[in-house]
């Protein structure tokens, strides 16, 4: 678990201890609640690069935490409830995923039947049946096919024509497209594929 992870986990158990646990409560009784998740269960090799390493089983557990809090409810009851004016003793939550990977062959969709949780899945149309790849998966696909050293001096190539700062290693490309306008993620991302 990288640093970012080990401080959330830190600050999700505070947050979740029995003397916090009402403050939070409360706390979110006046919020949107809204939890994502990209990949749940083994990613394909072309998402390897960007894996947060959720398992169908940790979904599971994460679901079974959430729920000493929260209530769950479809995304549009939790963005309606925010101009009601009914009063809830639980705060409410939706659960959705990003991306349109397969919740089923992945074990989300049994998980979530099994805690009666119905999520919301955001699909990139565009995207279905691989007409076209998301800039993040390209260079993550990009990762997976063609080796380090060839990929590296590709993209330092592109980075001294655009003014970005060039990679060393092959862990850095995430950091690197971070910094990238998001006005040019996908030119950039498809520049760098078909250079590869």
């Amino acid at each position: 678990m990288n640093f970012k992870g080990s401080i959330k986990s830190v600050l999700g158990a505070i947050c979740e201890s029995p003397v916090l646990r009402p403050n939070v409560r409360r706390s979110a009784l006046h919020s949107v609640n809204v939890v994502y998740s990209h990949c749940v269960g083994n990613p394909g090799p072309h998402y390897t690069a960007f894996y947060n390493g959720c398992t169908a089983s940790r979904f599971s557990k994460d679901l079974q935490r959430l729920s000493r809090v929260f209530d769950f409810a479809p995304l549009n009851e939790v963005l309606a409830d925010q101009s009601s004016t009914s009063v809830r003793d639980r705060p409410i939550l939706a659960v959705t995923f990003d991306d349109g990977l397969d919740l089923r062959k992945s074990g989300a969709m049994e998980v979530l039947d099994r805690h009666g949780i119905k999520a919301t899945a955001f699909v990139i149309t565009s995207c279905i049946d691989n007409q076209k790849m998301m800039w993040r998966h390209m260079l993550s696909a990009i990762q997976a096919m063609v080796p380090d050293r060839g990929w590296i001096s590709q993209y330092n190539e592109l980075a001294l024509n655009h003014g970005l700062a060039p990679i060393e290693d092959g862990q850095n490309l995430l950091a690197a497209s971070r910094r990238w306008d998001m006005k040019h993620k996908d030119e950039l991302a498809a520049e760098l594929w078909n250079r590869c």
